[in-house]
């Protein structure tokens, strides 16, 4: 599966740790790539979910995801206990601070101010990528009242 992010929102938190950002640095061309070869492999798209649609209805985002992957929903994966966790990897002292910090999912922040020009053209660059794997984004289950 492959979680999606905005541009601008990655560049936004990416710009907060490096003071340079170059489109290579984001990963997206990676994404595609990757994206692209388990499709193949799949002899299908390979299930895409959208991080705004995680924090904006996270039960139903992750029922959804876990619908597609074949694999049972858990109510547990929407609270966990703060701090490091040994999957983190090497990156974690520099990224996942608030992270470590959380114990269930925050709503959507508010959309980002106007981008910088040179953030603005490395989104630019992203956008087209982001909106290829976001055509095969998985449509959260509407909840049901009650």
């Amino acid at each position: 599966a492959f979680l999606i992010r905005a541009p601008e929102r990655v560049l936004v938190s990416y710009a907060v740790r490096r003071a340079e950002v170059e489109f290579a640095d984001i990963g997206f061309s990676q994404q595609d790539e990757l994206f692209e070869a388990v499709s193949q492999r799949l002899g299908r798209a390979a299930p895409v979910i959208d991080a705004e649609d995680v924090l904006a209805d996270p039960s139903g985002a992750l029922e959804t995801l876990c619908r597609a992957l074949e694999i049972p929903f858990d109510e547990a994966m929407l609270a966990w206990p703060p701090g490091r966790r040994t999957t983190d990897g090497v990156w974690a002292p520099i990224w996942y601070e608030a992270v470590e910090r959380s114990t269930g999912f925050a709503p959507p922040a508010a959309p980002p101010a106007p981008l910088e020009p040179r953030l603005k053209a490395v989104a630019d660059c992203a956008r087209p990528i982001y909106q290829r794997l976001a055509r095969h984004r998985l449509e959260p289950a509407p909840r049901l009242p009650g």
